[in-house]
């Protein structure tokens, strides 16, 4: 008897921890994990044999966590921790029994989100190269190295466990180099390293948004259009953009759906910000509306808004010197 009503108790318990948890998973805001960077076996072989292994295990290390930057400061997905997930237990354990279970912000048992998609990036290749010029007459030398990586973003679909048909991919090559320095000087990379990291973080970011979470209208007032993206994702004043209406179809032979779109107007970026912009509708407007697509146009075509001429001040008059306005000031 006394085990039937303790076990009805735990019952009673876990709902309300099973239905939170069920809670945490809705929102407007897909989630997503990111997956630690994977070097491939090759590439790991190639840098121990060229004797550049550290650059290597930097530039991943710089990449996991420039990636969850990139990708956190676009607010368009909420990141879920996994790789320290073994802190966020353990945090959850102690609040279990030495925190008040009144406190809304403690943390819960069994409460931690699930995921619509992983994100697992891999450098695909890596290397490094020097060059060195010597100037004997003066025992001084200049050094350059520079740094080329490349990365590609494997989504994968926690629903179905299918790898997504678009992998974003980034190839980059940064470097670095001091001038009349001492023979035999070396040239550090780590400043190297991190900025191409951070480089090649901000371009998947924003080719994992375009693709998963493209930009789209949120509403149209006459000739002006709000879009749900901003300056972050090239959204800036002055950049032409195309609008889109979309229809997905089905392949009855392969069951595969595509999405067909149909051009229903361009506009251009007249102000926003680093979330939103508006646009200003140029030529014919052949149905936008709210769900609309919003794709950039390269920055080279951009038309710019011409604006109102400033209007000059007004001159101002000259009062000569010795006037009553302006009497002669005398040196004591």
């Amino acid at each position: 008897m006394k085990k039937f009503i303790m076990t009805i108790i735990c019952f009673m318990f876990l709902i309300p921890s099973a239905l939170l948890a069920e809670e945490l998973t809705k929102g407007k805001k897909d989630t997503i994990i990111i997956g630690k960077v994977k070097v491939l076996d090759s590439v790991k072989a190639l840098a121990q044999r060229n004797k550049f292994s550290l650059e290597l295990d930097r530039q991943a290390e710089s990449l996991n966590t420039e990636l969850i930057n990139a990708i956190n400061s676009l607010s368009i997905f909420q990141i879920v921790e996994r790789d320290r997930k073994d802190d966020l237990e353990l945090e959850q354990a102690y609040a279990s029994v030495a925190v008040d279970p009144n406190d809304k912000d403690a943390a819960k048992m069994f409460q931690m989100s699930g995921a619509k998609f992983i994100l697992l990036p891999e450098i695909n290749a890596f290397e490094v190269s020097e060059s060195r010029t010597n100037y004997h007459a003066i025992q001084r030398t200049t050094v350059s190295r520079s740094v080329f990586s490349s990365v590609t973003v494997k989504i994968v679909d926690t629903t179905t466990g299918k790898i997504l048909s678009v992998s974003p991919s980034v190839q980059l090559k940064s470097g670095e180099s001091a001038t009349l320095q001492r023979m035999g000087a070396n040239v550090a990379t780590d400043k190297t390293i991190l900025y191409l990291s951070k480089d090649m973080a901000n371009m998947l970011s924003k080719k994992i948004a375009t693709y998963l979470r493209p930009a789209k209208v949120l509403v149209v007032r006459g000739s002006e259009v709000m879009i749900n993206r901003g300056s972050s994702l090239g959204f800036k004043e002055n950049v032409n953009v195309d609008f889109y209406a979309t229809e997905d179809i089905e392949d009855e032979d392969s069951g595969e759906t595509y999405q067909d779109e149909v051009h229903v107007g361009s506009g251009v970026i007249t102000r926003g910000d680093d979330k939103k912009s508006f646009a200003k509708l140029t030529g014919e407007n052949l149905g936008v509306a709210k769900g609309c697509i919003v794709k950039v146009k390269e920055v080279k075509n951009a038309v710019p808004i011409k604006k109102a001429p400033a209007k000059p001040a007004p001159k101002q008059e000259e009062v000569p010197m010795g006037s009553s306005d302006k009497p002669f000031e005398w040196a004591k």
